[in-house]
């Protein structure tokens, strides 16, 4: 971990909370999630149909969740994250558009002894309508053993202070 996964679990939180949005962005609450991560659809993200193709939704996830554990963990280096996707579920509510901003809750709901689940919702951010409610389950990982592994003391504790469950 890097030297600011070392600072207090409350200077953590505060950083996550208090991280704002871009200057000039316009924060559009997130029901039920702390802070929502922002997220532009790029033109590339659109399919035949002319709206954001179903598969991009898991990258504005992956997005979200590399933002929540940096911010919790200091983490910046995908080397040093120790999970691996196991399951992702999306319901799709209504179509994005290319050239809207989508503001993308993230947290996570269960811990168990080697994966957790993490809950998403995804709303456009001028008018806040809803886009999808997603899920995650991720498993902690040993790569070197090529095996799930128990979620470390350390990360536990910091997500249960953090989520406050």
């Amino acid at each position: 971990m890097t030297q600011n996964a070392r600072i207090s679990a409350t200077e953590t939180i505060k950083a996550f909370k208090d991280d704002a949005q871009p200057q000039g962005e316009r924060a559009v609450a997130v029901p039920g999630f702390e802070r929502p991560v922002p997220g532009e659809v790029r033109f590339r993200d659109n399919d035949a149909m002319g709206h954001m193709n179903n598969a991009v939704h898991l990258t504005f996830l992956e997005v979200a969740r590399a933002h929540y554990w940096k911010f919790l963990f200091g983490t910046k280096d995908y080397k040093d994250v120790g999970f691996i996707l196991a399951r992702a579920e999306v319901d799709y509510r209504s179509p994005a558009y290319c050239g809207e901003t989508l503001m993308v809750g993230i947290r996570t709901e269960k811990l168990g002894d080697s994966s957790f689940t993490m809950r998403y919702q995804i709303r456009e951010r001028d008018h806040g309508r809803k886009i999808a409610d997603t899920g995650t389950v991720l498993v902690m990982y040993d790569y070197a053993e090529r095996k799930k592994a128990s979620i470390p003391k350390n990360i536990r504790e910091a997500i249960q202070r953090f989520e406050g469950i």
